[in-house]
């Protein structure tokens, strides 16, 4: 149910052209996306790999992610990445991209 309420957020808001959700689809497909993409933003603070932000910075796409112990040392050392603490932090690193 939350994933539906998340895509029928971008339409309420007119987004709909330029946000989407994705939750499954070959890597090539997905290593496609992520370098097209302005930016990641990746949330989930609980995820053990973090193999999303390093396929973002693989490919050279900037990352907004939770400040979580495990992600903040995987991409602390990147120019492209922000680690945000709060809402207030997100939107101010999604500004700068």
């Amino acid at each position: 149910a939350v994933l539906l309420d998340l895509r029928d957020l971008p339409w309420s808001l007119g987004l709909n052209t330029v946000v989407s959700f994705r939750i499954s689809m070959l890597d090539s497909k997905r290593m496609d996306l992520l370098q097209l993409a302005v930016c990641v933003v990746h949330t989930p603070r609980r995820e053990h790999f973090w193999i999303v932000p390093l396929e973002a910075m693989h490919v050279g796409t900037p990352v907004v992610a939770s400040d979580f112990r495990g992600l903040r040392e995987t991409v602390e050392h990147s120019a492209m990445e922000y680690i945000a603490g709060d809402e207030a932090a997100f939107a101010n690193a999604l500004g700068r991209n």
